[in-house]
């Protein structure tokens, strides 16, 4: 082993360390550091402290010229007055290739060594099936997280804006779709995400993940202005298919939210959508017309109307506004062959889509926050119904802008439906992962369901308060490490690493779309 980088001068009992380090060591926060009785810490805090510095010496440093004629006279202000102090958590001790919970404190006045590299190595060995996110940093070690545990236990990429969670996301999808050949799904309410069909290095891996990218945009939605955009910077246009949900297949609970939001529901109204509407997750629905559609609706809900006027005018009203509610959401399709355009919409198929491996991107920056909450739910409904049936493969569904979502206090249509994964699709093959720069505006049942945590760099009080409360993962000394993380770094931990990581996270082989634009100066 290397000689000692310090010495402990103090402990926390079996969470911290204090060492004093020693003149001439480097040392960084987040490094891993392994006392000589075997106990792995990772540094959380540094400091220098000064020991000799008093008014009188201070009131000597009153200009530049004064300083440098104390150092030409011999006073070294740094080393004869100075020391580096550090703290370290302690994560466990080390046994043979694995780490236990200690039972007692490590003692007094042991040294403190930097951790070689092949012991990280050997302590992030993935048993099962790995995928590789970038370096622990400071080494050369692969960063490795359990795909199986990531994945079916569900995970969180919480940090603030610009700070790199959609680019780490796009390195989970590829290697999730290339290593463990799974299919992802990406709820992506910016239309950042297309551009993963374009290849970012020459690689052929690249153009493997590339071609496994498959685009849906909503049917009668204008892309216009979008796709130019992606042809202009890529130099080819983006690939989408148009796709269109049969409206039978909407739960109830959803569409009455959706009709009380845009035109309003009497309680007789709501009565007889109870009592009428035709929604049976366990068969798949034939496409009918409106007229079809809202003639069987009343059909079997006419025998709980009022009788009479009153009743008559309900029963009115309510096909008035679900025709206009079926024709003018842009989601819905009512019968074959449908076009937007010249464009085809093609019935949105949930199965056949997660049937083979691939990066399945929901592109739903053209619709409202309504309308996007709306179609989430149908598709994560969709998902979870076939997932219980074994009809797709295990799958992993990242939602973006979760607090949007999966919001904390507000209301929304989607909420339900991401709270069912979290909760029951581990059962079912069904993987979740939210991504939020907002996480204490995420539900938080939510966020307790995911057992790995991957953060970014996070600077808002209130987030980190929150992180700490949800996050069973995670002390609430670590969340200064948080602070100070790079846009290419990120802290990982739960059920996914063995140990928590510190990551320099690796580039993409696919282009990230999530770049700020910059301002540009018009002249006139």
């Amino acid at each position: 082993m290397a000689d000692p980088i310090g010495i402990i001068h103090g402990v926390d009992g079996v969470r911290r360390i204090r060492f004093r380090v020693f003149d001439g060591a480097s040392v960084w926060i987040g490094q891993y550091v392994i006392t000589s009785e075997g106990y792995l810490c990772r540094i959380s805090r540094i400091e220098r402290r000064n020991y000799l510095t008093d008014d009188r010496i201070l009131a000597e440093m009153s200009s530049f010229e004064r300083v440098e004629r104390l150092k030409k006279y011999g006073f070294n202000l740094e080393f004869t007055s100075t020391i580096t102090l550090a703290e370290a958590l302690i994560i466990g001790v080390v046994e043979g290739s694995g780490i236990r919970q200690p039972m007692a404190p490590p003692h007094l006045y042991t040294y403190v060594n930097e951790v070689p590299g092949e012991l990280i190595s050997n302590l992030t060995v993935i048993n099962g099936a790995p995928i590789t996110i970038g370096k622990v940093k400071g080494s050369d070690t692969p960063a490795k997280l359990d795909a199986e545990k990531l994945t079916t236990h569900h995970c969180a990429i919480l940090a603030s804006t610009g700070s790199g969670k959609s680019w780490l996301a796009g390195v989970i999808a590829e290697e999730l779709t290339l290593t463990i050949k799974m299919p992802v799904v990406i709820i992506d309410p910016h239309g950042e995400y297309s551009s993963m069909q374009y290849p970012a290095v020459d690689d052929p891996l690249a153009n493997e993940v590339a071609g496994m990218v498959n685009v849906y945009v909503p049917g009668r939605v204008d892309t216009s202005e979008i796709d130019k955009y992606y042809a202009a910077k890529f130099g080819e246009p983006r690939r989408y298919t148009r796709i269109g949900v049969n409206p039978r297949n909407m739960p109830l609970g959803v569409l009455i939210k959706l009709l009380t939001h845009y035109y309003g529901l009497t309680d007789t109204q709501r009565r007889l959508l109870e009592e009428g509407w035709p929604y049976d997750p366990s068969i798949d629905a034939p496409l009918t017309t409106i007229d079809e559609l809202i003639g069987e609706v009343i059909e079997r809900s006419r025998g709980s109307a009022p009788k009479g006027y009153a009743g008559e005018s309900s029963i009115s009203s309510l096909i008035s506004k679900l025709r206009s509610f079926l024709e003018n959401r842009p989601f819905f399709i009512t019968m074959y062959g449908e076009h937007y355009g010249d464009e085809p919409i093609r019935l949105l198929d949930v199965e056949n889509m997660l049937s083979k491996p691939g990066i399945n991107v929901i592109d739903l920056s053209t619709l409202d926050l309504m309308d996007q909450q709306a179609l989430v739910a149908l598709m994560l409904d969709s998902m979870f119904n076939l997932a219980k049936r074994r009809r797709i493969m295990p799958t992993f569904v990242v939602v973006e802008e979760a607090h949007n979502f999966s919001p904390s206090k507000a209301l929304s249509i989607s909420k339900s439906s991401i709270l069912r994964i979290a909760r029951e699709g581990r059962k079912f093959g069904l993987g979740l992962c939210i991504v939020s720069q907002r996480p204490s505006r995420i539900d938080p049942d939510v966020l307790s369901q995911c057992m790995t945590q991957v953060f970014k760099r996070i600077i808002n009080p209130l987030d980190l308060k929150y992180v700490a409360s949800v996050a069973e993962n995670i002390s609430s000394d670590e969340l200064t490490t948080l602070k100070s993380l790079n846009p290419d770094e990120a802290y990982v931990t739960g059920m996914a690493t063995p140990i928590p990581l510190l990551v320099k996270v690796k580039g993409r082989l696919t282009h990230h779309g999530g770049v700020t634009r910059w301002v540009t100066t018009i002249n006139t």
